[in-house]
């Protein structure tokens, strides 16, 4: 990022000091100007440095991230055209300066710097690549059973029982200035397994919906966490875009209903794959599936008991935002009801103090 901003700092700064001369504006000994811009130059990497320190933050780290893109860019010359437009901006200042008869200390000063930052980025890239984002690692993926019976070994269920369920929702990748992308999947979801999970009864107390995430493994999450992950891949997400991308799909991949109009039931908590048949879902079910989703891309997360909700938090440690303490980690609250919600973001409802629903 270095470079690119030196070059175009020191290019306008050329034109800005040439044309204050030629309007007869400001003529100042040459160095005076350098010593001006020199000056500037720093001044702006120091603003740079407070911006990041100060308003980074609260943009959860959109600034660092711009920065990181374009560098990204220039290493892996996904912006070729980049390295066109130095040259194209030295044989301007070089051809401005000869038409002018400028041939100052001023101009080789800028064409031997512009040179110089042409050449590093040239040198740079293809070496000292940025590596993939260091993300966990997922949990081996788990294959159905068939029911047995007594006596009876239980044998793999049919990979033949898979049905595709195409899934569109917005990612939300900087909620706070509105930045979005339209993102799709295809999750196989298993038809055994659904029926299986269908099948079971329902784990009344609140306090062990935990184990609908641990026990709610299998071909459909997987199927799931693979698109998930393969998406984090290609655009190059961090962990913490990454558990956005996983939020968001519950957020807005998944409609909301309640139990009453979904289930005909007062309170009918669901498995992931249930949620994903059925492509609705209530609080609950919605932070059960976005949990188990996480836990199998190998984050630690737990499930938060509120009153008359329920949300989910995910482990990190460091990072901007509301969390709450358990075991000595920082869970940061996730809503997985309020599309947009970011990590670390907690509803003006939310108020009470929440119990911990930890996953078995």
């Amino acid at each position: 990022m270095l470079p690119a901003f030196t070059v175009i700092y020191l290019a306008l700064s050329f034109f800005v000091v040439k044309a204050l001369e030629l309007t007869s504006v400001w003529k100042p000994p040459g160095w005076l100007v350098l010593t001006v811009v020199a000056a500037g130059y720093f001044g702006l990497i120091g603003l740079w440095w407070l911006l990041k320190l100060t308003v980074d933050p609260f943009l959860d780290g959109g600034l660092s991230e711009a920065a990181r893109n374009a560098d990204t860019a220039m290493q892996y010359g996904g912006f070729r055209q980049l390295e066109t437009s130095y040259l194209i901006v030295f044989g301007l200042c070089l051809a401005v300066s000869l038409i002018m008869g400028i041939w100052d200390v001023w101009v080789w000063t800028v064409g031997g710097a512009a040179i110089l930052c042409f050449l590093y980025c040239l040198v740079r890239k293809g070496r000292d690549l940025i590596p993939q984002p260091a993300l966990p690692t997922p949990l081996p993926p788990v294959q159905p059973a068939v029911p047995a019976k007594p006596g009876e070994e239980v044998v793999p269920a049919p990979s033949g029982d898979t049905v595709p369920h195409q899934f569109t929702w917005t990612y939300w990748t900087e909620p706070l200035v509105g930045r979005a992308v339209q993102v799709s999947a295809t999750v196989q979801l298993s038809q055994s397994e659904y029926d299986e999970r269908h099948a079971e009864p329902r784990v009344p107390r609140v306090a062990e919906w935990g184990a609908y995430v641990s026990q709610g493994r299998g071909p459909t999450l997987d199927s799931l966490s693979d698109e998930l992950r393969r998406y984090s891949t290609q655009h190059r997400l961090s962990s913490l875009h990454e558990v956005a991308l996983a939020l968001s799909f519950a957020q807005g991949a998944i409609s909301y209903a309640p139990d009453e109009e979904s289930t005909r039931q007062p309170e009918y908590p669901k498995y992931p794959v249930e949620t994903v048949h059925d492509e609705n879902g209530d609080c609950e079910d919605k932070s059960i599936l976005a949990a188990a989703a996480l836990k199998q891309l190998g984050y630690d997360v737990l499930l938060f008991n509120l009153p008359h909700h329920i949300a989910l938090g995910v482990a990190f440690e460091d990072i901007p935002g509301d969390y709450e303490v358990f075991n000595a980690k920082r869970y940061y609250c996730c809503e997985a009801t309020a599309e947009g919600s970011w990590i670390g973001y907690r509803p003006k409802w939310w108020r009470a103090k929440p119990d911990p629903i930890p996953i078995p």
